[in-house]
């Protein structure tokens, strides 16, 4: 129990504060990524304006200085001259063909208003085209941008492509490192928070376990007494007139009541510091049935109930357990069956092969997928009485729960199904409650059976 809340402390600490350390990683990776494609943007402007002034100051363009403006700025470089395309054929050794690129920006300007095969009618397309992303075939990237150079009597065009795939290579380089970084510090978080909520629980456990062990103990030492004084009642009932046997009766009934309740605070006790043992064996199902039928018919009559048992045509198949446990978790169902359930009422006890519901998890040696459902042995015991409500079909297995709130069973403690579906776990089963046909209570025990 407290190894599972320390693992569920561990996890909410290590989402909350993993979750707000992957939010830091992720705003500096994207103030990073901004940071980089700003600068980028930037000395694409800056080259414009070298470009442009170039132009302004020079009546002649020279192949050699475009050459080496492209090679040195790592770009693409295009000038048209009144709308006659520069003989040159570039340096760029990009997979993707120059003439390509050049035309996908020469679209994108056109589909932002600027037209750059003839001169503008309006001096608002001497601006320039403020840098735009674009991608090759290849997966090269881009910034790209256009704009013209007016004169008195001539214009130019102007086309600059920013090779940008060296920065996305460093982007995702960077990625990478705050994925590392983000993986290094949940899981060094995780360390953290599983030793600090260990701390925080030991006092728990340790006073927990001082407490079981002090109801094992003080149950054991009550044990003794509680025979002695049973012994001691019925000497005494052979000795005692017929008007003085009624309180005797009560004590005798009250002193098996206190044993019960003995006996379940000793399961539990086991139960809690996980000493329980099962002795595997296989079990005959049938067998099991007919025997525990055979306990509680009579009992069942002499209360005006009615105990029906059914068992299909096949034999239902051989199941592993401890077969005493095995018939304490139906005389628990039976036995809650038989207080809870009103006079003339009808309980049944049955069989049927079935599979693992999907819920559960945890099954050693039998794997459960969605595809492939692991076969399973149920057993039901349900009846015809009042069921129960919803409200309190979620609490019927915690511990001293009572579904009759005014406690007139003074037979039952709210202990039989918590024990019950402790012995189904440890057993790999799952004992589950539904509504059976007729509205009444319908108890599931399901064995897996092996593949």
């Amino acid at each position: 129990m407290f190894h599972n809340l320390r693992i569920h402390f561990t996890k909410l600490y290590v989402c909350t504060t993993g979750a707000f350390f992957l939010c830091v990683l992720l705003g500096g990776f994207l103030l990073f990524s901004n940071q980089i494609n700003t600068k980028a943007k930037e000395e694409l402007l800056s080259q414009m304006n070298l470009v442009k002034n170039y132009l302004l100051d020079n009546s002649s363009i020279s192949h050699r200085w475009i050459a080496n403006f492209e090679h040195k700025n790592g770009l693409i470089l295009s000038i048209e001259d009144n709308g006659i395309p520069l003989l040159y054929e570039g340096t760029s050794d990009f997979k993707t063909p120059r003439a390509t690129l050049i035309k996908k920006m020469e679209t994108i300007a056109e589909q932002n208003g600027l037209t750059l095969h003839s001169y503008p009618l309006f001096s608002e397309s001497e601006e320039p085209l403020a840098p735009i992303f674009i991608s090759g075939e290849h997966g090269e990237r881009f910034y790209g941008s256009a704009f013209m150079v007016l004169h008195t009597d001539s214009w130019q065009s102007v086309i600059l492509l920013k090779d940008i795939t060296k920065l996305q290579t460093q982007k995702l380089f960077f990625l990478f490192l705050l994925l590392g970084i983000g993986i290094i510090g949940i899981s060094l978080f995780y360390w953290i928070s599983y030793h600090i909520t260990g701390k925080m629980l030991q006092p728990l456990e340790e006073n927990y376990k001082k407490q079981t062990d002090f109801i094992a103990a003080a149950s054991h030492e009550l044990k003794s007494p509680l025979a002695v004084i049973r012994t001691s009642i019925s000497e005494v009932r052979k000795e005692v007139t017929k008007e003085g046997l009624h309180p005797l009766s009560i004590m005798d009934s009250e002193t098996v009541r206190m044993a019960r309740l003995i006996d379940d605070l000793l399961l539990l006790a086991s139960s809690n510091t996980h000493t329980w043992n099962l002795t595997q064996e296989r079990i005959d199902t049938d067998s099991l049935l007919i025997d525990t039928f055979d306990s509680f018919e009579g009992l069942f009559h002499n209360n005006n109930r009615t105990l029906i048992l059914s068992l299909p045509e096949d034999p239902l198949p051989i199941i592993n357990g401890d077969k005493i446990r095995c018939s304490q978790i139906l005389s628990i169902l039976l036995d809650n069956a038989l207080t809870y359930t009103p006079e003339s009422s009808t309980v049944i006890l049955s069989g049927k092969r079935s599979t693992m519901p999907k819920e559960t998890l945890s099954l050693p040696k039998l794997s459960y997928t969605k595809k492939h459902s692991t076969p399973a042995l149920v057993l039901f015991v349900s009846d015809n009485g009042n069921g129960i409500s919803k409200e309190q079909q979620p609490l019927i297995f915690d511990r001293f729960y009572q579904t009759d709130a005014s406690h007139t069973k003074k037979d039952h403690f709210g202990l039989g199904l918590s024990i019950a579906k402790e012995l189904m776990e440890l057993h790999h089963g799952e004992l589950r409650y539904c509504t059976s046909e007729s509205g009444g209570a319908c108890f599931e025990c399901y064995f897996p059976l092996e593949c």
